[in-house]
């Protein structure tokens, strides 16, 4: 059976040059946009093509979307869900993804720390340890977490993955 595989891309490094500029409307930093663009590489190098995108309605996780797609040939369908815009415990994002995932067999979110990381520490199962330890010492602007799963999107709960790869944008360079 081919496994189910959930990408968490956390969205790459926004500006805060302008306080007067709402959270939600902060674009990213030239820094970001080279970041989004290499794990965007790097995921197709993988063979890291999602079925479906979810995004947080907010500006940087969409200029992440846009670029990580533009690096492969066809992209993914991809659609704004407002509750991505968490920055909790990482349980709305889990309910989110047993409501919207359908069928996609491989499923990429892009949002928010610290609702990523802590979801994504809450999914990973025993497994590699070096790569836990990656993502507990820090979730940065643009890494990535692949979690691979075996049963139906509604089952998944604490524990019940297996953390494949975690790529920080610091790795690619």
């Amino acid at each position: 059976m081919n496994p189910r595989r959930l990408l968490l891309l956390r969205h790459a490094k926004a500006s805060r040059d302008d306080p007067s500029v709402e959270d939600i409307a902060r674009g990213l930093t030239k820094r970001g946009r080279l970041a989004a663009q290499s794990i965007g590489r790097a995921m197709r190098d993988l063979g890291l093509r999602p079925d479906l995108v979810l995004c947080s309605p907010a500006r940087r996780a969409q200029e992440t979307s846009a670029l990580v797609a533009a690096e492969w040939q066809h992209p993914p369908p991809a659609r704004t869900v407002p509750d991505l815009y968490d920055f909790g415990d990482g349980t709305t994002v889990l309910d989110t993804i047993r409501r919207e995932a359908g069928a996609a067999r491989t499923l990429m979110l892009i949002g928010h720390n610290p609702a990523f990381e802590n979801l994504a520490l809450r999914l990973a199962g025993p497994g590699n340890p070096d790569l836990r330890a990656a993502m507990e010492q820090k979730y940065p602007t643009a890494a990535l977490a692949v979690l691979s799963f075996d049963l139906p999107w509604h089952y998944l709960t604490d524990n019940s993955c297996a953390l494949t790869h975690f790529i920080r944008p610091s790795d690619l360079t």
